[in-house]
């Protein structure tokens, strides 16, 4: 294998052990050796047929248009699926517009196009109760550069789930927490099914948002509305990059906790994966497809190939699209390289198309940290102990998983709409790496990197924007309340190595 850009073997043999299928708690007497035999396979409510493509990623129109595309037909079964899957569920309908013509009513199209999409739905069998429709116009414009641009032609699918609570509602505190609905953040999936955040004293509403779009930090983790407009909401979950790059735009955004590291991958067709990593200089000449707004792997391997004496910028070729399905069927179709990817729809490049991973992003940067939990620091002045609390449900969950990676697994199968073969092949392997710790020592590691590949240019002391002592006081009360327990033993162990 190439050079990685980590050098702590010992952090990657930690987070292997912590969070693989070969998982075990050092000095415990017990392997979680069903999930090296496998997890029995139980029925879940939702189709793998009608679910085997990543749901509620935004569908897109023809220019000063609201009709609906057959591949948007086919996208809005998906839906329909999962909303049956999950009757507490409310959906709703965002609908946008570019610069579509003169003497065009942006607002009117931008409604008619979310209008089209909830007639459908209804005709699908979802009841209008459970639809929302919301116009934006041309405000909320994903590509501001390029303002005619497929990209600002869209629906977006706000997918709010509420729980029932199985206690008195009158005793918890209803709190707003932004997601994306995949396997990245699952932890939170996990915690509201168990009850652990009623345990803590929350009635929890997600709020999944879309993920492959233009400037995470302004909208698709949220960042933009909880900060500025948002006040009920408590918390979010942000994907790897976003958080400093929200931090270099001056966003006084903190991260407390985290919901993995690894994750991401990049793929190629099989000869080419095996050139690639047989020698770094075989990217040279290449394209790669990112998806828009989502920085991760290609900051990563841009890294690594600057260090094998590669210009990431001037030798290797880079092309931006609107989603990751999109550059999954490019590269099948020949007419980019390789490109940027995510579990579980690398599987379906697998099956599919016949990909190869070339890279995980684990192999390239040890234990770095992906999606991290966040807050603003004046919130967490004014609310800390909640913020324990809410971060003692999140290492709850984890252990959840960790010893019940059965129930875990249905359960998330369940809410996201993936099939469960694939959450089980994708949480069970050692490079996604599910994780409530806030990883500081890697965190700000990514920032420099970050700073040096040109992603960002920010000479602010990140150090400042990440506060570990609410995952740690959270980590303590659960000893206390557990003391034999060797799951937060080891927790605390790793902690100390990662953030001190």
């Amino acid at each position: 294998m190439s050079p990685a850009i980590g050098d702590n073997r010992r952090t990657a043999h930690y987070a292997a052990r912590l969070t693989s299928s070969n998982f075990m708690i050092q000095n415990a007497k017990w392997l979680w050796l069903w999930m090296w035999l496998g997890i029995s396979l139980g029925p879940v409510s939702v189709s793998p047929a009608a679910t085997n493509e990543l749901t509620f990623q935004p569908v897109f129109f023809e220019l000063n248009s609201s009709r609906l595309s057959a591949s948007t037909l086919d996208a809005l079964k998906r839906v329909a699926e999962l909303m049956k899957a999950n009757p507490d569920a409310i959906l709703e309908l965002d609908g946008s517009a570019g610069q579509e013509g003169e003497n065009i009513d942006a607002v009117a199209l931008s409604r008619q196009r979310a209008e089209a999409v909830r007639d459908h739905l209804l005709k699908l069998g979802i009841g209008a109760q459970r639809l929302k429709v919301e116009a934006k116009g041309a405000a909320a414009l994903f590509d501001s550069t390029h303002p005619s641009d497929r990209a600002n032609r869209r629906v977006e699918f706000l997918f709010v789930l509420e729980k029932q609570s199985s206690s008195s509602t009158a005793a918890l505190e209803e709190v707003e927490v932004v997601y994306w609905n995949t396997l990245y953040h699952c932890l939170y999936l996990i915690g509201v099914e168990q009850g652990y955040f009623e345990q803590e004293g929350f009635k929890i509403k997600l709020v999944a948002t879309n993920h492959s779009y233009s400037d995470q930090v302004k909208h698709a983790c949220g960042l933009e509305p909880f900060l500025k407009e948002g006040a009920s909401v408590f918390s979010g979950a942000v994907c790897g990059g976003s958080p400093h790059e929200a931090i270099a735009k001056g966003v006084p955004l903190v991260v407390i906790g985290g919901m993995l590291a690894g994750g991401s991958m990049l793929i190629a067709k099989p000869d080419l994966a095996l050139k690639l990593r047989q020698d770094p200089k075989n990217f040279r000449g290449i394209t790669i497809g990112r998806p828009r707004g989502t920085v991760l792997t290609s900051m990563i391997v841009s890294y690594f190939l600057s260090k094998q004496g590669i210009d990431p910028k001037k030798e290797v070729k880079w092309k931006i699209f609107n989603s990751h399905e999109e550059i999954v069927e490019a590269i099948a179709k020949g007419s980019i390289d390789a490109g940027d990817t995510y579990a579980p729809l690398h599987l379906t490049a697998q099956k599919k198309y016949g990909l190869a991973v070339v890279y995980n992003t684990v192999e390239l940067f040890p234990y770095h940290p992906c999606c991290r939990v966040i807050t603003t620091r004046p919130k967490l002045e004014a609310h800390r102990e909640k913020y324990v609390r809410f971060m003692k449900a999140v290492i709850k969950s984890h252990e959840f998983f960790v010893k019940h990676p059965a129930k875990a697994i249905e359960t998330v199968a369940k809410y996201t709409g993936y099939p469960q073969k694939e959450v089980h092949d994708s949480l069970t392997n050692p490079n996604f790496q599910l994780n409530p710790d806030p990883l500081k020592n890697g965190f700000v590691k990514f920032w420099h990197m970050m700073n040096e590949t040109g992603f960002i240019h920010s000479n602010q002391d990140v150090t400042k924007y990440i506060d570990t002592s609410v995952y740690e006081e959270a980590l303590k009360l659960l000893k206390k309340e557990k003391p034999t327990n060797p799951y937060f033993s080891y927790m605390e162990k790793q902690f100390r190595e990662q953030n001190l």
